[in-house]
Order: structure tokens, then sequence, then C-alpha cells
């Protein structure tokens, strides 16, 4: 009969026993060993990137519509199986104009071909302190989304005001300085 050892820990929290049912067979190459949550260790495949898919562009747009406004920025990818995961990530240039108002928030968000928003960020100002002034900076915002379809999909990166009572312009790649690009990127991680 064989035996397996393992290194416990010096406590546990709360100072309870820990049990763990180990598999009878050590796994194939490459796997690493996780757990059901409930005690019982298995092997599996470690989630590998099967394709990335990226847009960039640097024109300046802008809109004074409530988001979510189309930018043009979109990228489509297709799944290679139903349960891997999609991760998306959007880098660009905020800029808000305003003028006297002192509300000046734009959202900035990632949508799929449904219109559904699958990701959004807030970026701007609605204080008296800085009225007037325009506001820019450069942000990303990254989502894993599990599509659970083979079939090609579609994502865009949207932006717009953050309501009709916010009376400034929202831009995309403008002003400030800065980078002045956008990028939307979608990556396949296997399952």
């Amino acid at each position: 009969a064989g035996s397996v050892a393992l290194d416990a820990p010096a406590s546990t929290t709360g100072n309870a026993d820990i049990n763990f049912k180990l598999p009878v067979a050590d796994g194939s190459a490459g796997q690493a060993l996780k757990t059901d949550g409930s005690g019982n260790l298995g092997f599996a495949n470690l989630g590998k990137i099967l394709q990335v898919v990226s847009v960039t562009s640097i024109s300046n747009i802008a809109t004074s519509s409530d988001f979510p406004q189309a930018t043009g920025i979109s990228l489509n990818i297709t799944p290679a199986a139903t349960g891997n995961n999609i991760l998306l990530i959007a880098s660009f240039q905020c800029y808000i104009t305003g003028g006297s108002s002192n509300n000046r928030i734009g959202l900035y968000g990632i949508k799929d071909e449904g219109n559904t928003i699958i990701a959004q960020f807030r970026f701007g100002a609605d204080s008296t302190n800085e009225a007037g002034k325009d506001i820019f900076g450069s942000n990303t915002i990254h989502r894993v989304y599990s599509p659970n379809t083979t079939s090609q999909k579609t994502y865009e990166l949207v932006y717009g005001r953050y309501s009709s009572s916010y009376a400034n312009t929202v831009n995309l790649n403008g002003g400030g300085g800065g980078d002045n690009r956008s990028t939307l990127t979608a990556i396949e991680i296997g399952a």
C-alpha cells in the first residue's frame, strides 16, 4: 500500500479541522489540483488563452446624448467552446466638458450585440468646486464575461452623459493631452 504525505498549516480558521479527499491518480502533465469546495480534490486543466482580438482608435469623438451611445469601436470574437470565458478590456482617454455646469459626468462602458451593458465606468464631477473646469483622464474597464455560446459575439465601447440633467459633452480620445487612443480587447480563456 502506498502513502501520501501533506504538511498541515500551524493553525486553521477557528482552529477547525479541515479534511480533503485526494484523488487516486496523479493527473496528467500540466494539470493542477482543484477543489469542488466540499473537500474533494481532483485534477483539472488550467485555463489558457485561446485567442486575442483587439481594435484601437485615435479618433476624437464627442456626444451630448445620454449613455449608451455608439463609438464605432467594436470587435467580433467567436468562442471555441460554450464554457470558455472572455476577458474584455477597454482602455481609453476620457474628456468631459461642461462650461459653467456643476454636473459633468460621463459613463463609459462595454456592450454586446444585444445592447446588454457588460461593464461600465462613471467619470467626472458633480461639485460646485469643479464648475467651469474640463476634466480628463486615462481609464480602463476590465470584466470577465461568460457568453455561453460558440456563436460570434460583438462587443463595442460605448459612452454618453450620465443623464439629461447633466449638461455636458462627453469626449473620447480628445483634449487634455495624454495617449489619446482607445483600445478594446477580447481575450478568450479556455475552461
